[in-house]
């Protein structure tokens, strides 16, 4: 069964682990062919998230790739330092909950959320994309202390439809309870 897992590198471990030009599509395009699965991979100055799907944990090997890449060593040590998730409702929890951190840093928010919004335009297909964008547009709608429904993900003229995925209710429902702008 496909397990979808997450690898984040946030805080001051971000900007060594960032790829510039085309080189997080092809990153993203070599975790693609050792996990036969979509991935998604989201690479800003101050915030790099790699979703993707696989049977196995392959964090050490896709880590070990992205550090050669990168010009970082790996170390366990290293590796330890990054935000991991694995299964939907971890992940997805693991993600908004950072995700509200970021929005503390309205520069940091600002070039992260331009980044994806290039991404969404660029990969609507992405299933995982497509599902992460779904629970963003349903947690803002949701939100009780915010009007302005502020998503990650533009959408003008689009209806607000209920993530697919039955594990983002129990998140949506946690955020409900407490919204992302604390």
């Amino acid at each position: 069964m496909k397990n979808l897992r997450y690898i984040s590198a946030q805080g001051w471990h971000a900007p060594s682990f960032r790829f510039k030009n085309h080189s997080a599509h092809q990153f993203r395009s070599l975790i693609e062919a050792m996990t036969l699965n979509q991935a998604l991979l989201v690479s800003s100055m101050y915030r790099t998230d790699l979703l993707y799907f696989s049977e196995k944990n392959m964090n050490k090997p896709i880590l070990k790739v992205w550090c050669l890449l990168t010009g970082n060593n790996y170390t366990d040590s290293l590796a330890q330092k990054l935000l991991t998730g694995q299964g939907d409702q971890e992940v997805f929890e693991l993600y908004f909950d950072s995700m509200s951190h970021l929005k503390l840093h309205d520069r940091y928010y600002k070039r992260y959320k331009t980044t994806l919004n290039e991404i969404f335009h660029l990969e609507p297909s992405n299933i995982i994309l497509q599902e992460l964008t779904q629970c963003d547009r349903f947690l803002a709608r949701m939100s009780t202390k915010s009007h302005d429904e502020e998503t990650l993900i533009d959408h003008p003229n689009e209806r607000l439809a209920q993530p697919s995925m039955f594990h983002f209710i129990p998140l949506c429902n946690h955020y409900i309870r407490k919204p992302f702008d604390n």
